[in-house]
């Protein structure tokens, strides 16, 4: 025998207005709709078409958004289990009875529909009534649907999949009705215990619709339904609500694929418009035009893109507004600005009739639908009763769209275009994309995930060099309590490791207001106890360099260079001084991600600093020789950062320091902010001649 239970998808009964059919047959049809509701809050909707012996029957249930976790899809599937039958009538007798009285009756995602002709009317309302009332839900069915939901699954993913779920859970959050991400784990996971709890939590008469397109008379209509329905005993409301969240800024997600010479940019934010909002023809004209506007400056003026589109997903209560944007690697940070710009600017630029015009001819051929007649009178009148649409919503509504303004048109940019509190979502190579997001990241914050979308890396609001530095300062213990230590002493011991041989060092340093500095590196060898190495002297106005060979006076950028040395923590003061920074990558130093910033300093000499992306705190500086040949580089490696004593400051009580061949490893001793300083410690006698030759 031939299957007589037949999925019937109506996903834009749910979400999008039914559309179709030429006006005068809508006008005459809609306009005399009718509706009873009983005392349980069973709703009817008739409509008396004339000339026609066939009577339809839609039934629907306005389910309430569920967030379904690892089973998603029990609810559409509990729908379709109408199709087993009653409890009282199986599928079978069912089957037998539709046959011989030509009946056909088909299940769709929120009930079933079912028609036949008017003699036959009043039975076929009867089984309709046990199987809505009564569905005996069987495993066999179950299993069937389950694998055209698996089909579907296959049949319909999309490139974009991995854009989807993160939007989605990144916009409403993990347990959201939006983040009801169908999978094939999720499908396998159903059980029939499943469906029928759902269907005992949410299957009410006070949310059920029974939509009746036919010559059927009024009072034999409500006489059989109150007969059929009366006793249906309304629940206790269940019906979760979710809110639609707020974007308070701008931020930028960014999932790695590694394997994409191009990137997918979507701009999302929530967005709750449903079709009796009177903004929602405006609306949707006006984001056909922004796609055009959009699609014309990326495209064609500047050639940065290759697609472009702006979609509005929504359910019953909410939704988000997504713009997608095909386009090379490199143009990802011009893209969103400009995209942001063009946003801004539809509310107040000049609008082209062309424009508007192909907008409106796209919406209003989006109006027309293949439904049949009943169908797409039953899906209308379910609208206009659901949502209190006026009757005439759908007979003159290629008028009203001809009849949008441009002033509505820019008024719902103003209203729904949403730059400053949007969520940007970029898929494609990070290695690629890095300058660009590094970017974006200096007025926004960006979040990496990985292929299986966890969340790897962050880039702060504000990033950039600055921004990093500033990091590091708040991370050693923020710049208020680091400004006050202006008065240090550094007391280190440590090896020094010259290729096979190695020798104990101490070093002592002075630091006083920022202008005076005093450093002294002492060796241990086989002979002397405490050979000088080094000892440099800074009084604010001249400084001297001491070795073995004798004592220098300092001139020029020597000079520069030893004055910064004053400075125990000179990140706090660089800008002033005019150093230059630049941020360069992120890389890594052994499993830990840093930040490289370039640093130019006032003399021109660079050097390279790394900043862990997760502390804060700096690890390395790196400075490149090439005054020298062949050039070489200096490496500093700081460490095992410890608050100094009776302060909320941290410092590095581990430096090494690699150069070519030699390795010194310090260790701090001892860090005393109040230190007794011999009064002509930074005494220097004033040099005869001091100045550049």
């Amino acid at each position: 025998m031939k299957h007589l239970f037949f999925i019937y998808i109506y996903i834009s009964i749910l979400i999008y207005p039914i559309f179709g059919q030429e006006s005068n047959i809508i006008s005459n049809n809609l306009e005399k709709l009718s509706t009873i509701k009983l005392s349980n809050g069973f709703k009817i909707i008739l409509i008396q078409p004339k000339d026609t012996n066939l009577v339809f029957f839609y039934y629907h249930q306005n389910l309430p958004e569920v967030y379904e976790g690892s089973k998603v899809a029990y609810g559409k599937l509990t729908s379709l289990l109408f199709s087993s039958g009653s409890k009282k009538y199986n599928k079978k007798q069912l089957n037998e009875i539709f046959n011989k009285l030509n009946i056909k009756l088909k299940t769709h995602y929120t009930g079933l529909q079912a028609s036949t002709n008017i003699d036959n009317a009043d039975t076929l309302l009867f089984y309709l009534s046990d199987i809505i009332k009564n569905p005996k839900f069987s495993e066999e069915e179950l299993k069937y649907y389950k694998k055209n939901e698996v089909d579907n699954h296959y049949a319909s993913r999309m490139v974009d999949t991995a854009s989807s779920i993160i939007s989605k859970k990144i916009l409403f959050g993990k347990e959201h009705p939006m983040n009801n991400n169908i999978s094939v784990k999720t499908i396998n996971n159903i059980k029939l215990s499943d469906c029928k709890q759902f269907y005992k939590l949410y299957s009410s008469p006070a949310n059920s619709y029974l939509v009746i397109v036919g010559n059927y008379n009024e009072k034999a209509v409500k006489r059989l339904v109150n007969r059929y329905f009366g006793q249906w005993k309304k629940k206790a409301k269940n019906k979760p609500k979710y809110k639609t969240p707020k974007i308070k800024e701008t931020y930028v997600a960014f999932i790695d694929t590694l394997d994409l010479d191009y990137s997918h940019i979507h701009i999302n934010y929530p967005l709750s418009l449903i079709i009796n909002n009177d903004d929602w023809l405006s609306f949707q004209v006006m984001n056909l035009v922004f796609e055009n506007e959009l699609r014309n400056t990326l495209i064609n003026n500047y050639q940065i893109a290759e697609k472009v589109n702006s979609k509005y997903y929504n359910t019953k209560n909410t939704g988000y507004l997504s713009i997608h944007i095909k386009a090379s690697t490199n143009y990802t940070d011009s893209i969103i600005n400009e995209t942001f710009e063009q946003m801004k600017l539809l509310e107040v630029q000049l609008l082209y009739r062309t424009v508007v015009n192909e907008a409106k001819r796209k919406f209003k051929l989006k109006t027309k639908t293949n439904f049949n007649d009943n169908a797409s009178l039953a899906a209308m009148a379910l609208n206009i009763v659901r949502f209190d649409l006026d009757k005439n919503f759908y007979s003159d509504i290629r008028i009203r769209i001809d009849n949008v303004t441009d002033d509505e048109i820019k008024l719902a940019a103003k209203k729904y275009l949403l730059p400053k509190k949007s969520f940007v979502l970029v898929i494609g190579d990070n290695e690629k994309n890095k300058d660009e997001l590094n970017n974006i990241a200096s007025n926004t914050s960006v979040e990496f995930y990985d292929k299986n979308l966890k969340v790897y890396k962050k880039l702060d609001k504000g990033f950039g060099s600055e921004f990093i530095i500033d990091k590091y300062l708040e991370s050693l213990g923020g710049q208020k309590r680091i400004k006050k230590l202006s008065l240090l002493s550094i007391y280190t011991q440590g090896e020094y490791i010259l290729e096979n041989n190695s020798y104990g060092v101490k070093m002592k340093t002075y630091h006083k207001g920022n202008k005076k500095y005093y450093m002294q590196l002492t060796m241990k060898t086989p002979t002397v106890e405490n050979l000088l190495i080094q000892k440099q002297i800074y009084n604010g106005e001249f400084g001297v360099d001491s070795t073995q060979r004798g004592q220098v006076y300092l001139k020029g950028l020597e000079l520069e260079e030893l004055k910064y040395k004053s400075y125990p923590f000179i990140e706090l003061y660089r800008i002033k001084l005019g150093f230059k920074s630049n941020f360069v990558k992120t890389e890594k130093i052994d499993s830990t991600e840093v930040y490289k910033i370039k640093i130019t300093s006032p003399i021109d000499k660079e050097f390279f600093e790394y900043y862990d992306l997760k502390t804060g705190l700096k690890l390395r500086t790196i400075y490149i020789h090439e005054e020298v040949y062949p050039i070489t580089k200096t490496i500093i490696d700081y460490s095992n950062y410890e608050k100094i004593k009776g302060k909320k400051v941290l410092y590095p009580h581990k430096i090494l320091i690699k150069k070519e061949k030699i390795v010194i490893k310090f260790l701090v001793i001892d860090i005393e902010t109040k230190p007794k300083i011999e009064k002509d410690i930074f005494k220097i006698e004033k040099p005869k001649v001091v100045k550049d030759k």
